[in-house]
């Protein structure tokens, strides 16, 4: 399923919502009202034992390493204070972030941890 004209095809996404749009201008979005773990589970089970990917806000991305459903957190982390929005981690239990990489541009700081 391609997403646009000059655009490569895009795998299923599953969107978490509380009221799904009625349409869409776009085809392969599913969106899941049973929460967080019924869209990953969803996922998992379209993408066939390849990786599955979980972007989001903060409240999705906090539910996802709260619950366990992620193996590894991507932060990308912009030189920009907005002064607003969801803190990512308030309320996650305490766990410990095994760094395995991070690389600095001027545009932002890329960090990956190994979620133990």
């Amino acid at each position: 399923m391609a997403y646009g004209a000059g655009h490569a095809a895009t795998p299923p996404v599953f969107v978490v919502t509380h009221d799904p749009p009625a349409t869409t201008r776009l085809d392969g979005f599913t969106f899941v009202t049973d929460g967080i773990t019924a869209a990953i589970d969803a996922a998992r089970t379209a993408a066939g034992g390849r990786n599955v990917v979980v972007m989001g806000g903060g409240e999705v991305v906090r539910q996802s390493v709260d619950l366990g459903l992620a193996d590894e957190l991507r932060l990308h982390i912009a030189p920009i204070l907005l002064g607003a929005g969801t803190p990512l981690f308030t309320g996650v239990r305490r766990r410990e972030l095994t760094a395995r990489s991070a690389r600095w541009t001027r545009h932002a700081t890329h960090v990956i941890y190994d979620l133990s």
